[in-house]
């Protein structure tokens, strides 16, 4: 699989958990996303975002690697308030100017691969029994229902 960043794709489809819609410090976001990579090729994605402070926010690619989920890239960028955006970037988009001091680089570490990959298996279970076919994407990505 490649990243939408990496291709200059577009986005097909976009499934978000936004409570209020706006992203709370620490807590994670989980969004599906059904990218066309090419006119004739699509792929879904798994990104998981974590808000690490009031200026900043991580975005995590999950992928599958030998039918386990995994990190495969991690964003930062300056956190938008607009329930509407989200730090999954399109093409040709930009969040202008960066908050003063840059990336907190402390916060990034204290962030913790099993938790984004519990964010992801909590919002699994979340899903109502006749949404057979994200349950199916995400088992794609190495998460059961079971």
């Amino acid at each position: 699989r490649s990243s939408l960043f990496a291709s200059g794709g577009v986005i097909v489809n976009r499934e978000k958990k936004s409570p209020g819609g706006r992203l709370q410090v620490a807590v994670p976001n989980v969004t599906y996303r059904h990218v066309r990579c090419r006119p004739d090729e699509a792929e879904d994605e798994i990104w998981v975002e974590v808000r690490l402070d009031a200026e900043w926010v991580a975005a995590c690619l999950i992928q599958p690697d030998a039918g386990q989920p995994v990190i495969a890239e991690v964003r930062v960028v300056p956190y938008e308030d607009d329930p509407e955006l989200s730090a999954l970037l399109g093409p040709g988009e930009s969040r202008g100017h960066a908050p003063a001091g840059g990336v907190p680089l402390e916060k990034l570490r204290r962030l913790r691969s099993d938790a984004v990959l519990e964010a992801v298996r909590n919002q699994l279970e979340e899903f109502p029994p006749d949404a057979e076919y994200l349950g199916d994407v995400f088992a794609e990505f190495g998460f059961d229902r079971d």
